[in-house]
């Protein structure tokens, strides 16, 4: 597999930290392709899809869904845009039942449109954008539902542009990950004494 350079990277984190037009034009113009924390789809996935890659972009380090853009046979990106942008409130209906509740305050659908651009590929063409934000207190994300893509407390991560079950040795660097920030979860289920 082949490294992609660190601009590549880069360019994402500065759309990550702040997602502008010009940021997510820059993306295209540079056609990046698909990275650990950054994934493209023509279309919205089905919902378990969905969920399963926002479970694992959450038990990541976080990172972003692009709708409207296709994948090339050589990796490169076209962004096709969509027809209509589909209602967010939809999207999250979709996917609540397989995602704890935390983590879905943790996701931001995004619209963007492009009346005009200097970059010709994306003019009048819309995109929508779903962020996934990180926490590492909370890890792991389980899903909470099987579905026709996901099973029900499996513990998903991105491995290089895919979605799939952790390994031990993931899982065990994610609780880790969660004990390194010292967030105790007694005040949410509630505290018992041990001992009395």
């Amino acid at each position: 597999m082949t490294r992609k350079p660190k601009t590549y990277h880069e360019d994402f984190a500065r759309f990550f930290e702040n997602p502008t037009r010009e940021h997510l034009r820059q993306i295209f113009q540079r056609n990046i392709g698909e990275l650990r924390n950054c994934d493209f789809k023509e279309n919205w996935p089905e919902k378990s899809s969905l969920a399963k890659h926002v479970l694992a972009m959450a038990n990541s380090g976080g990172g972003a869904i692009i709708v409207g853009v296709s994948e090339n046979e050589d990796n490169t990106l076209e962004p096709v845009g969509l027809e209509i942008l589909k209602d967010k409130s939809k999207i999250i209906k979709d996917i609540e039942k397989y995602l704890p509740e935390f983590l879905l305050e943790q996701v931001d659908i995004v619209d963007f449109s492009y009346n005009s651009s200097e970059y010709e590929k994306i003019q009048g063409k819309k995109f929508q954008v779903l962020f996934v934000s990180y926490d590492p207190s909370h890890l792991p994300f389980l899903a909470k539902s099987d579905g026709k893509n996901i099973k029900s407390n499996r513990v998903y991560v991105r491995k290089e542009g895919l979605s799939d079950e952790a390994t031990h040795e993931e899982l065990q660097q994610l609780i880790n990950k969660r004990i390194e920030t010292g967030y105790s979860s007694s005040r949410e289920i509630g505290t018992v004494p041990l001992f009395v």
